[in-house]
């Protein structure tokens, strides 16, 4: 074979060394070192675009405070299969603090100045005296039953961040001596190899989802009812 020429890749005829397909065959002339080098490209390109998909939520705020601290916070009540740094967990406790403090005030006003359920000693009635409080009491029960689920999420998020398992919540069982253990652990340092607990996520807000609502709704109709029974307890203790 001369220099002006090859052999085609696929049928083995003699072709012009410039041809790009194969006359007889019509065969793609391009080398094949050269395809398994873009083969090999290819996987690599593909798996770094999918690590940096726009879609890709971060697990930490790029400038921790009770605003920014807080909106991470909402957006991954119901995530766990990531991390929380310390200054994120933090703010958004202290802002969750003050929104509860001032929420509970509320709640408490409620319950005790209007009497939820009443029952009737002597005809053996149950009715509600105050409907537009009832409905109040239970909105500010779904608010608290969000909180609970969020806290308690942000809380296993904050354990992987320090490299230990969400299953170390179970200390908290342990009267006082379990408490003061995962204290510890929330106020540690970021841990990288806690990046074992990541999983990837992409952009999927909660609450576009069914079962987050059932779960915040369900909570919420036993708090309202543990306060319709407070309400009316205490209510009785007066009149009495």
């Amino acid at each position: 074979m001369d220099e002006k020429t090859k052999y085609c890749i696929k049928c083995g005829k003699k072709i012009p060394k410039a041809a790009k397909f194969c006359p007889f065959c019509g065969a793609s002339q391009e080398p094949v070192s050269q395809k398994s080098e873009e083969s090999q490209i290819k996987p690599q390109e593909t798996s770094i675009n999918s690590v940096n998909d726009e879609d890709y939520r971060d697990n930490n705020s790029n400038h921790p405070g009770m605003i920014n601290s807080f909106k991470l916070y909402l957006a991954d009540a119901f995530t766990i299969s990531k991390q929380m740094n310390c200054a994120d967990y933090w703010w958004s406790y202290l802002t969750i603090a003050i929104i509860q403090f001032v929420l509970s005030i509320i709640t408490f006003q409620i319950v005790f100045n209007y009497p939820l359920l009443t029952v009737d000693s002597i005809e053996g009635e149950t009715y509600i005296d105050h409907p537009g409080m009832l409905i109040l009491a239970f909105f500010l029960s779904v608010i608290f039953a969000f909180f609970s689920v969020a806290s308690f999420t942000s809380m296993i998020r904050r354990l992987h961040d320090t490299n230990h398992s969400g299953q170390f919540l179970w200390l908290l069982l342990i009267p006082f001596v379990g408490s003061i253990a995962i204290l510890v652990m929330l106020i540690l340092k970021s841990d990288s190899q806690g990046v074992r607990f990541r999983k990837k996520d992409y952009l999927q807000n909660w609450y576009k989802k069914w079962w987050p609502w059932v779960i915040i709704l369900l909570l919420a109709a036993l708090d309202t009812l543990l306060l319709m029974l407070i309400s009316s307890a205490y209510a009785y203790i007066l009149n009495n």
